[in-house]
């Protein structure tokens, strides 16, 4: 099925997705596993009917935010890397308790997406390793890890498993100092829910994302929105 972007469209469709995905998430609740099928197509629709509302030449790119937002909102909750049932334990954990497969399957869907992106970071040059981070600001090992431990900075996990650093720490054109106020306004969220805060648009900042905000001044908002990330 295809869609087609239409002037005006994209309040209805926004309305209109907003109520499907409602009725997902209730639709969800009523029958959980039982019928996972019937409840991928309840979100797939509301997903399908939201990106009406973009033009088809950005749906792939929403689609790639939408799923990194699950991924870090999953991260936040500490769900987001399930360790994987054994045979044994799914037939003692039968009948409603222990980790869904279905569960699993989607969690290790957008953990590969995740790696691509990751990837794709990497080349880009917005993530960098543990010796290129250490090159780029001049500082030790030692001092890098008590960085982290302080929360002034934060690591995610590569495609390999390695460490990886954000590139804009390194950046002359923003300010360190600023930047790690930040990373400690969004207390012990996880690497990849604090570089989702960093890197995407947010509303509360005139569709900004919280770097873009940083480099017009706006460090008061930023610090805001980090908190109000933080305790979502």
């Amino acid at each position: 099925m295809s869609y087609h972007h239409t002037p005006g469209a994209s309040a209805a469709d926004s309305s209109a997705a907003a109520t499907l995905l409602a009725e997902a998430v209730s639709d969800f609740l009523q029958t959980g596993a039982a019928n996972a099928p019937r409840s991928a197509d309840s979100f797939l629709r509301a997903y399908s009917t939201l990106a009406r509302s973009v033009p088809k030449t950005r749906r792939r790119a929403l689609y790639q935010v939408m799923s990194q937002a699950l991924l870090a909102a999953a991260e936040k909750e500490g769900l987001a890397d399930p360790a994987p049932a054994s045979p044994a334990s799914r037939q003692e954990t039968q009948g409603g308790a222990g980790p869904n497969p279905a569960d699993s399957d989607f969690m290790a869907s957008l953990r590969s997406q995740e790696s691509q992106r990751r990837r794709e970071d990497i080349a880009a040059g917005r993530l960098l390793g543990s010796a290129g981070m250490r090159e780029r600001l001049g500082i030790s090992r030692q001092a890098l890890s008590a960085a982290v431990r302080a929360q002034r900075l934060f690591v995610l996990a590569g495609p390999s498993g390695d460490f990886l650093y954000p590139a804009f720490f390194a950046d002359d054109r923003h300010d360190r100092t600023v930047l790690e106020k930040v990373s400690r306004a969004l207390g012990s969220l996880p690497g990849g829910a604090k570089w989702e805060f960093f890197t995407t648009p947010r509303l509360s900042l005139g569709k900004k994302t919280p770097l873009q905000a940083l480099a017009k001044g706006q460090v008061e908002e930023v610090l805001a929105a980090a908190a109000a990330f933080a305790d979502a």
